[in-house]
């Protein structure tokens, strides 16, 4: 089981918090459309040191003076191309580029005291770029999302 980080909010149940952020995404542009609080453990983060000058799709959350308090470490969501497979079972698959990708995708974060902001940071998703250093695609206030949250009922 992971361990939950002492910061950590616990509902009064003793159930530890956790925040599902919803995101869709049009071409490179991403945008926050839905969060929920969930009961939820959140396996630890993401080694916090190993940040700068990496490739990927991340997401991070940051206390005051932007220090990192967590990270998790994504496939990146934005594809741009897609498989395409044969009618006859013994053809070639091929890949097709898409010319303009949209979708939702989502991460669960704990949810602690500490985080200031959340900062969505990615390589270019155009595969011959994907092994670029990472740059912040977007941030969030996280006091923001906080007052929009909406409480999970199964």
């Amino acid at each position: 089981m992971a361990e939950i980080p002492s910061s950590a909010i616990r509902s009064p149940e003793g159930d530890p918090q956790a925040i599902r952020l919803t995101f869709s995404y049009d071409g490179d542009a991403i945008e926050l459309v839905a969060a929920q609080r969930l009961a939820k453990f959140v396996p630890r983060s993401d080694p916090l040191d190993e940040a700068d000058e990496r490739s990927g799709f991340w997401i991070e959350l940051r206390g005051r003076d932007n220090v990192r308090l967590f990270r998790r470490i994504l496939p990146h969501p934005i594809a741009r191309d897609r498989e395409i497979f044969p009618e006859n079972l013994h053809g070639e698959i091929i890949r097709q580029p898409i010319a303009r990708p949209k979708g939702i995708f989502s991460v669960v974060i704990p949810e602690l005291r500490d985080v200031h902001t959340i900062h969505l940071m990615a390589s270019p998703s155009e595969g011959h770029r994907r092994c670029e250093h990472a740059v912040e695609r977007t941030k969030f206030d996280f006091a923001a999302i906080l007052r929009q949250v909406e409480e999970y009922r199964p």
